[in-house]
């Protein structure tokens, strides 16, 4: 019963690990796509 418990708490950390690092990779993508597409439409506005 015990080992049962402690494998539960293992998967819920590794999932939550999981979760946050491809919501972290997520976040920098998109945080990166949307200044690449201001900085280009500046350019192309200024220009």
């Amino acid at each position: 019963m015990e080992e049962g418990k402690v494998w539960n708490l293992v998967l819920e950390k590794i999932k939550n690990d999981v979760t946050n690092i491809t919501f972290k990779n997520y976040f920098k993508q998109t945080v990166l796509h949307s200044l690449t597409y201001n900085t280009a439409k500046i350019i192309c506005n200024s220009g």
